[in-house]
């Protein structure tokens, strides 16, 4: 079969399941008599979106066992089990098909060996892009495509044809890379994206041990990296198993130490996730004990920072005033970059802006000082309106913007009743919500 055949036939084979074909299944309509009871789940149109058929069912000419289904919010078939073999077009039964919504087929299992674009493709799951053009699938045997020795596994096409990934039967040397015999991707233009190397290397001043998955950017500069021995990349011993990401100088972005570490005078643990500036300066890392950052007493955690050094966001250790603002133990704090702060949670009631806020609200200030919203655990009134638990909004002039309303208030001499909205220009005045940017 021509692979321009089969491509066609393969982009046809919706109009195959015909009800003439499949005259012995059901073919029903639209209803909810056909699914499982409670299985259904909706769209917020109303149709289905998913649900267990009862029974096996013809769907868009489809035949779908009694099993999972899913549909598109227009109502077209998404996704469902078959209920028999296709065998002139040797579509295995059994097996799930994924349908494009425009009805092209997106995958299905095919039941024997088939020549698609002239490479042997084994029984397995296939798949295809919205055009109709092959996708992936599993290779029969061992081959070429294009420069590049592919074993009978997995592999994957652009949509012009180009190989996307395969696994290399052989190791060999690419865009001077040592590159195993393993998976190996490529970006549309032929370069490499990411691969496994056979030997140590040097790439951007970093020595990396035999094994190493390396991701390169569309510029072919180093971008990832995840080692499978312990190594030291810039003087840290990184985690195995862990992902690295890298500047574009070659600097290190992000990495787990397999070791606690002092950077810039602050001890981070071993084991989790830490960032760093390009010049070298702390972003973010969990710290191993407690201590007290630019004044501030910091939980053992996660703690960020500006790249001037000053604490973005931590987590606190004791109840601490913080620009006249009592912030609440073992909980967030952050700051703007020149050291103002940005967001607490309350430690006790306190009088902000002339208006009272209960402990544990969530407040979150403009740079100016003013407050930008807050999250109240328990209704307020604020500025003379009965704000219900919730988000609430104000302006940078200090301005409420809007809250929904925990029992009915007059304004303007027209009523508002629990749990309406309630919305304020810049200047107090009553407007509609819609016009709130």
């Amino acid at each position: 079969m021509s692979n321009k055949m089969f491509t066609l036939k393969y982009m046809l084979i919706i109009a195959i399941f015909s009800l003439t074909t499949f005259a012995y299944i059901f073919a029903e309509t639209y209803s909810d008599s056909k699914y499982v009871p409670g299985s259904v789940k909706l769209y917020e149109n109303g149709n289905t979106k998913e649900a267990i058929l009862m029974y096996p069912t013809t769907i868009d000419e489809i035949p779908c066992k009694a099993d999972y289904v899913s549909f598109y919010e227009s109502g077209k078939l998404k996704s469902c089990t078959l209920s028999m073999d296709i065998p002139e077009y040797n579509v295995s039964g059994n097996s799930i098909v994924k349908l494009y919504e425009n009805g092209h087929l997106e995958s299905c299992k095919i039941s024997k060996t088939l020549n698609i674009n002239e490479l042997p493709v084994k029984a397995d799951y296939v798949s295809f892009y919205n055009d109709g053009k092959f996708k992936s699938g599993n290779l029969a045997e061992k081959m070429f495509i294009g420069d590049y020795p592919c074993s009978d596994d997995y592999f994957e096409l652009y949509n012009d044809g180009k190989l996307k990934s395969c696994v290399l039967s052989k190791s060999m040397i690419i865009e001077e890379y040592p590159v195993k015999a393993s998976v190996v991707t490529f970006y549309n233009d032929g370069k490499l994206n990411s691969f496994s190397l056979y030997k140590t290397t040097d790439i951007n001043t970093n020595k990396f041990p035999a094994d190493t998955y390396i991701s390169l950017d569309e510029d072919s500069v180093l971008k990832e990296a995840s080692l499978k021995q312990v190594a030291q990349i810039q003087n840290i011993y990184i985690k195995v198993n862990t992902k690295m990401t890298f500047y574009k100088s070659g600097k290190l972005s992000a990495f787990t130490s397999s070791q606690n570490i002092n950077i810039n005078g602050y001890d981070c643990k071993a084991g989790e996730p830490i960032t760093q500036y390009e010049n070298g300066t702390l972003k973010s890392c969990y710290l191993l004990n407690q201590m007290i950052v630019y004044g501030f007493p910091c939980k053992a955690t996660l703690i960020t920072f500006y790249e001037n050094g000053r604490p973005n966001s931590f987590y606190l250790s004791d109840e601490v005033k913080i620009q006249k603002y009592p912030c609440q133990t073992n909980t967030e704090v952050t700051l703007y970059e020149d050291g103002k702060i940005k967001s607490c949670y309350l430690g006790d009631d306190s009088y902000i802006q002339g208006q009272k806020f209960f402990s544990k609200t969530y407040i979150y200030f403009f740079n100016n000082g003013y407050i930008q919203k807050c999250k109240l655990f328990e209704p307020n009134v604020i500025n003379g309106i009965y704000c219900k638990a919730g988000d609430i909004e104000y302006y940078d002039n200090g301005q409420l913007k809007s809250c929904i309303l925990f029992k009915p208030k007059t304004i303007n001499s027209y009523t508002y009743y629990e749990n309406e909205q309630v919305c304020f220009n810049q200047k107090g005045e009553l407007i509609d919500c819609n016009k709130i940017k």
